[in-house]
């Protein structure tokens, strides 16, 4: 249940950030606010806007570095919050992926065209009251948590760092939720927060593919900064071995 409240109090933060922003950010504010429930969605969103050409293409891709942005801020702040033994580590992960995307984002920002017009079109944010989501991923939660256990004591860490990467390609927040699941000293702090890179690694490779496969050539800038965002966090690895 502690699931449910930390989802859908992202959720309703995004929808209550965009609601006071207001129309007139357009595309960041709803890019940063929506990225608190789901930066997958964003992006895919996003893209599809650059498909149709439905707006300034430098700005919709910083909306894309942005969210990509949001989305290591959300899961530093779930790590905090749920398996705070793995943060510091995983934070050495984490802040340099935010940097290279924040800087992304202003690269691409400067480039974008400065009329008001430019910046009206959002991303339709979902019901905040909607609890579906939330009920599901602490569904998925509760699966992948007797499965990790399971996996840790049959295969040790290796395998429970596979089973938390292919959880969270899709959505990181599962694979922080079942690392803070776990019994108390089942893992090392260090050996914790790698674990938790592969499935930020594999979230954001995994958004790169949805941006291109729906937007080609358009979303090339979005889909850089987000593979910049992975080098400089593979970077840190010889500080955390």
């Amino acid at each position: 249940w502690m699931v449910v409240v930390l989802v859908s109090g992202f959720s309703f933060a995004g929808y209550a950030a965009a609601r006071l922003l207001g129309p007139s950010r357009g595309i960041l504010a709803t890019a940063a606010a929506g990225s608190l429930v789901s930066s997958t969605a964003v992006t895919a969103s996003l893209a599809g806007k650059l498909k149709d050409e439905a707006g300034d293409t430098a700005l919709l891709n910083a909306g894309i570095a942005l969210a990509s942005a949001t989305m290591f801020v959300r899961v530093m702040a779930l790590t905090a919050a749920l398996a705070t033994f793995a943060l510091p580590t995983f934070a050495l992960f984490a802040v340099p992926g935010m940097l290279v995307s924040l800087a992304s984002a202003a690269w691409l920002l400067r480039k974008s065209p400065r009329s008001p017009e430019a910046r009206q079109d959002g991303i339709a944010l979902r019901n905040p009251f909607d609890l579906g989501p939330a009920l599901l991923l602490m569904l998925l939660t509760m699966v992948l948590t007797l499965v990790a256990r399971w996996v840790l004591q049959r295969y040790g860490d290796s395998g429970l760092a596979l089973v938390l990467a292919i959880s969270g390609t899709v959505d990181v927040d599962s694979a922080i939720i079942t690392m803070g699941n776990l019994p108390a000293g089942t893992i090392a702090a260090k050996v914790a927060g790698r674990i938790l890179l592969p499935p930020v690694v594999l979230n954001t490779l995994f958004k790169t593919a949805t941006a291109l496969s729906l937007a080609g050539r358009r979303a090339r800038p979005g889909a850089f900064a987000m593979l910049a965002s992975i080098a400089a966090s593979l970077a840190m690895l010889p500080l955390a071995l």
